[in-house]
Formats: C-alpha cells, sequence, structure tokens
C-alpha cells in the first residue's frame, strides 16, 4: 500500500497549509514525522527541511518527493490520483 510521509515542524507555517490539504487523504496512509526529533528518518528519505512529503511504496521504497509547501500542494490531487487514494 502506498503511504504517505510528511516531514514537518510545529513552526512551519506552510507545514500547516499543507497538514489541512492532507485531512483530504485517509488517516492510514499518512504519517506525520516531526523533522528535528527524527533527523535518522529523515536522512533515510534525504529530506532536508520542511515540509517535504515523501511517497513511498509497501516496501519502503521512495516513489516520490516534493518539498515545500507550494509544490506539495500543487502536486497532491495528481498524486493521490495517480496512487488510487481518492
Amino acid at each position: 500500500m502506498t503511504k504517505f510521509i510528511l516531514f514537518t515542524d510545529e513552526e512551519c507555517i506552510p507545514c500547516g497549509m499543507v497538514k489541512k490539504y492532507l485531512k483530504s487523504v485517509k488517516d492510514d496512509v499518512v504519517e506525520e514525522i516531526v523533522f528535528y526529533e527524527n533527523l535518522d528518518i529523515a536522512e533515510k528519505y534525504k529530506v532536508g527541511f520542511t515540509p517535504t512529503l515523501v511517497v513511498v511504496d509497501d516496501e519502503d521504497n521512495v516513489l516520490e518527493s516534493f518539498r515545500g509547501g507550494m509544490q506539495i500542494t500543487q502536486n497532491l490531487r495528481k498524486v493521490k490520483s495517480k496512487y488510487g487514494l481518492l
């Protein structure tokens, strides 16, 4: 199953915007990770800043990655459709 991993930070304003957009995706598909508390996981997915949305398959392979609030929100509908998450 495809999963979205959102790297976020509480003080990041664009992160809040992205979280609102992600409410349209099923809860069991989105995992929210606080970037600065999980640097080892961020390094695994090559995440350097927030917000970053990583799309992974059920074997934890990165399918796509989007950086920045605008890029994430502009591509979310396409990504949801592509992976059958509408």
